[in-house]
């Protein structure tokens, strides 16, 4: 009997695991990379999620179902957007519309593991100024006027001494008056203007760091106490929170780790200079 309860667990360990570290078509552990964070994201408007699946935090792979899930803080709301696999890129992307304003939570799910991102703020979409559905300027207004006293005295002699002159004036003014009045009363439509210069950034400047640490996949093999955007998956490299470097050495480790250390795991996560130097600091925050 103990025996069979030993080998239940056992068995149950083992699935758990395997559901723990995430896909694997022979064994093992993947990591996900998103390749850039959106700079602003607007209600309503469209912007492109791109992502690296690698397997064993390594090769890149493509064929695993993916989609990503985007829930709004506020209300609740909950959507899901399907990603498409590029096999020759090896990514995958997916196009995102988020309709409402404020903060969005959001993952990526793939073979049953939920790789968390950090949290989005969606702007609203700014309403400024106001387009004529006619092309009404000022003095058209002063003509409208001037146009329809005149027309008005024309009438007046027109009835007193009927000439073939005034009544042809009468007409030309009463035109010109009613053509004026006509482009005034048409209802002003406001139009979307949206300011890039107003538009809030998706994430904070100074929160960054943290969110590449996730967004990059770190936070899938390192547990670093300094995280709050989302929790520590598994520890499959060494806990970051003790862990101290110069910046000139992580500077060259996140360029390429295989430089520093050829039998190291980490990849090489392709990091601009900014994305590097936005890691080194939220690395060595005190």
């Amino acid at each position: 009997m103990r025996k069979k309860l030993v080998f239940l667990a056992g068995f149950l360990l083992m699935i758990g695991l395997l559901v723990t570290v995430g896909p694997a078509r022979a064994g093992g552990w993947a990591t996900l990379t998103v390749s850039e964070l959106p700079a602003v994201v607007v209600a309503e408007r469209p912007f492109t999620i791109e992502f690296t699946l690698r397997q064993h935090g390594q090769t890149a792979v493509t064929g695993f179902e993916a989609d990503i899930v985007a829930t709004h803080a506020a209300s609740g709301e909950q959507l899901r957007f399907a990603t498409a696999a590029n096999p020759e890129a090896e990514n995958y992307t997916a196009t995102v519309t988020l309709p409402q304003a404020g903060e969005w939570q959001w993952e990526i799910n793939s073979w049953g593991v939920a790789y968390p991102m950090p949290p989005l703020r969606v702007n609203e979409a700014v309403v400024g100024g106001e387009i004529m559905s006619g092309t009404a300027v000022p003095w058209q207004l002063i003509l409208g006027w001037t146009a329809a006293v005149g027309a008005l005295l024309c009438l007046f002699f027109w009835m007193r001494q009927q000439t073939r002159v005034r009544l042809a004036g009468v007409v030309l003014l009463s035109v010109v008056s009613l053509t004026s009045f006509a482009l005034h009363t048409q209802v002003a439509q406001p139009v979307l203007a949206e300011s890039e210069a107003d538009l809030l950034p998706a994430v904070e400047p100074e929160a960054m760091g943290e969110a590449l640490f996730v967004a990059k996949g770190c936070i899938q093999c390192h547990v670093y106490d300094r995280v709050t955007m989302a929790e520590n998956m598994i520890q499959i490299g060494p806990n970051l929170t003790y862990v101290k470097r110069s910046p000139e050495y992580l500077q060259a480790w996140l360029t390429n780790p295989s430089a520093i250390k050829p039998e190291t795991q980490m990849p090489n996560l392709q990091l601009s200079e900014a994305e590097i130097d936005e890691l080194v600091a939220f690395l060595q925050r005190d």
